[in-house]
């Protein structure tokens, strides 16, 4: 029964007690065991404290799959100012205990993470290799892992006392840590600086976060007399793996996704574009990721490290705001899928239709099948997963076909979405912008490196150095405390911002005086923003939806639209005036009056690429008299809902000042000033004529007042803003038409 097997020698091992958590969706096996701290030696409990892998170690974010990536990115500042003096200083009332880490056993080959272990091939009963009489029924996938149950030899069962093994060799196996990753950093710090190990391993860069925080206590401590026992620490760990017979085991990073998602419904809530990047049960969430592993791929459209992926805010409608190198983030990504693939044809035939109430998602799966073309790849029916094509949803897809739904994506709207974000003319500006910092980023030293990181790798690490920077400010303002290392760092890429600014106003204005760049700034404040980024995205979607365009012909319209718009904002109206400013709210005559810039808004910033997309310039570069007929209708209809828009807007602004007015007088006020301010814009920026704009007051002074002051005006939209920026109405009202 035992003996006959090759000896396998494998580098680590972990005992405890073992269990098996099932469900009616799977099971779970795991080891409940725990690490330890102290000096270093061949113990398997101080040895486990070493295998704790954060991901970010095991894995190069830069060349991560985002289909693999597990969890939220370490708050590196937090675990050295909040738990690892917790755990170490003693000027505290009670003991300190941390609940136990949880980690799972995924397969890797060498340090690249790999889809699959390998298959169970040995398992039987053994007689323990040291102590005779203790049997063990023992699991082996090669040399990847082993797994060892106490065996009752007489009875032939596994023993009442459940004790177990988990073995496994680093180059096919690691313990990632899934749940408690910050408690895991604390302990995993404390053990690397006490025994001089940073060196040894791919988390080197962050020991400026901890090691003179944890000499610093240690010492502390010492000089009073307190010095801390650390082979006392003794921290609960829970080893996790996914048995043969469950899918699991075929899929354990995709399992292991799933576990965090299940472990932290309860915790802190993960931001959404956490969410994105670690389900696997939207479609909208996977073809999101799909747009950044096409940036991780060779000869990308344009770096990945233009785009915030994983901003830990929970609502990030404006990632510019914050972070001045992207152009946008995950969440945008993730709407643009919905505003093309599963779009509400609502919003794409109906200019005034508003974005609210309850999505259609029948109309939107059918959307989706057919902006995929899935009749061309999948039967009518699916027999391997008893599905019909028609039934394929959002929520409900073929997991096994995973593959081709998102080649079918990329084919077409994908591409497409990754082209505006890459090809039109602001943010190819921006973008060339931060690839000239890249270039001239001197990295000298392990600070510089840290700011670097965090501008062009992340995960997380330019959160980090915030929180950091602005932790020691406040400290500093009540202590004066000495400058650590990591707000040097932070600095440093304060000390970048005008650099980049500079260059962002030299590519995309062609000048750099400081007035210039003040304006470049203001312009991409809006143009970085969902409202802005999406109102092109529905545009295109709007004008393919009118010509019935199939997907293999959506990136030709698509860089078409793009060309014609370039040309558009690009074009000199007059000798001094291009139209680059054009979405700028503090312009002298300000075509943008949106004050909201939630993804809602979008449709009014449909109306404006719209109208570039009927300037002269871009008419004669779509050369198509057909699709210019089509794209001036639909501008119409956009206007006119964007004018009857801003003239609610005024009446709000007006009643507010004027609380006893009617809805006539409020409604006659306000479109006596937008029809002067906007009747100036469109002058101003070379745009509609004045007899498009006549029909619209035609049109608007038509409907009856009631059906479009009905709203509440003081709480339409949920906007309270005074959309004419710092001008009060009085400056508005007399303010002449100037002539050119």
């Amino acid at each position: 029964m035992f003996g006959n097997t090759p000896r396998i020698n494998f580098q680590h091992t972990a005992e405890g007690t073992w269990g098996q958590f099932i469900t009616p969706a799977g099971a779970v096996d795991f080891l409940l065991t725990k690490a330890r701290l102290g000096k270093s030696g061949t113990d398997k409990e101080r040895r486990l404290t070493s295998q704790l892998r954060p991901v970010r170690e095991v894995l190069e974010s830069e060349k991560l799959n985002f289909n693999q990536l597990l969890q939220r990115d370490l708050d590196d500042y937090r675990v050295a100012t909040d738990l690892i003096p917790y755990l170490l200083d003693p000027k505290k009332n009670g003991p300190s205990f941390f609940p136990p880490i949880m980690a799972v056993l995924l397969p890797f080959e060498s340090e690249k993470p790999i889809e699959l272990f390998p298959a169970i091939s040995f398992s039987d009963v053994i007689e323990d290799e040291q102590m005779s009489g203790l049997f063990w029924q023992e699991e082996r996938a090669k040399d990847s892992f082993r797994i060892r149950r106490m065996w009752n030899q007489s009875q032939e069962e596994l023993h009442e006392i459940k004790l177990g093994q988990v073995a496994w060799n680093d180059e096919a196996s690691k313990l990632v840590v899934l749940d408690g990753q910050h408690r895991a950093m604390a302990l995993i710090a404390i053990d690397r600086t006490i025994n001089g190990t940073w060196e040894q391993n791919s988390g080197t860069r962050f020991r400026h976060f901890y090691e003179s925080t944890i000499q610093e206590i240690l010492a502390s401590n010492k000089k009073r007399g307190k010095e801390i026992n650390l082979d006392c620490i003794e921290i609960p760990v829970t080893i996790c793996w996914f048995p043969q017979e469950s899918q699991s085991f075929n899929n354990p990073h995709g399992a292991a996704r799933k576990l965090f998602v299940d472990v932290n419904k309860e915790a802190r809530r993960p931001s959404k574009s956490r969410l994105i990047l670690l389900s696997d049960f939207e479609l909208m969430n996977i073809f999101a990721r799909s747009l950044l592993n096409r940036l991780r791929e060779e000869n990308p459209p344009f770096p990945l490290y233009v785009i915030e992926y994983d901003n830990p805010e929970y609502e990030a409608s404006r990632p510019s705001s914050s972070r001045w190198s992207v152009i946008t983030n995950l969440d945008f990504l993730k709407l643009a899928v919905e505003y093309t693939v599963f779009c509400n044809p609502n919003y794409l035939r109906d200019m005034s239709q508003k974005f609210i109430g309850r999505s259609n998602f029948k109309n939107m799966n059918e959307r989706m099948r057919d902006q995929l073309d899935l009749g061309s790849v999948f039967p009518e029916t699916l027999n391997a997963e008893g599905m019909a094509r028609s039934e394929i949803s959002n929520e409900l897809f073929p997991h096994s076909k995973l593959d081709i739904l998102r080649e079918q994506f990329m084919k077409g709207w994908g591409t497409v979405i990754l082209k505006v974000l890459g090809e039109l003319f602001p943010y190819k500006a921006h973008i060339s912008a931060i690839q000239k910092r890249k270039e001239k980023w001197i990295i000298d030293d392990a600070l510089s490196s840290l700011a670097a990181d965090a501008i062009f790798v992340g995960v997380g690490m330019y959160w980090t150095l915030k929180n950091a920077n602005q932790s020691w400010a406040e400290k500093e303002k009540l202590h004066g405390e000495t400058k650590p290392d990591i707000v040097q760092a932070w600095e440093i890429i304060g000390k970048q911002l005008s650099d980049f600014q500079h260059d962002r106003a030299n590519f995309y204005a062609r000048k750099t005086s400081p007035e210039v760049v003040s304006q470049v700034n203001s312009a991409f404040k809006i143009m970085n923003t969902h409202a802005c980024q999406l109102g092109a995205i529905l545009t295109i979607s709007t004008i393919a939806d009118s010509l019935n365009v199939k997907m293999e012909r959506l990136i030709d319209l698509s860089e078409l639209l793009i060309s014609a718009w370039n040309s558009a904002i690009s074009a000199n109206i007059t000798q001094n005036r291009t139209r680059i400013f054009i979405f700028d709210r503090n312009q002298e005559r300000p075509l943008n009056r949106i004050a909201k810039l939630e993804p809602a808004f979008s449709r009014y910033f449909r109306y404006i690429w719209l109208e570039l997309l009927c300037t002269d310039e871009a008419v004669a570069t779509l050369n198509n008299h057909e699709l210019s007929e089509k794209i001036q209708a639909f501008r119409d209809s956009a206007g006119f809902a964007y004018f009857n828009f801003l003239k609610k807007e005024q009446a709000k602004v007006i009643k507010r000042n004027n609380p006893t007015w009617n809805k006539s007088e409020l409604e006659a006020e306000s479109i006596k000033i937008e029809t002067r301010e906007l009747r100036k814009a469109l002058k101003y920026w070379n745009l509609s004529s004045k007899d498009i704009f006549e029909d619209w007051l035609d049109r608007s002074k038509k409907i009856d007042h009631d059906s479009i002051m009905s709203e509440d005006i003081d709480t339409e939209e949920g906007s309270e803003d005074d959309l004419s920026g710092e001008k009060t109405l009085e400056d508005y009202l007399n303010e002449d038409i100037e002539e050119d």
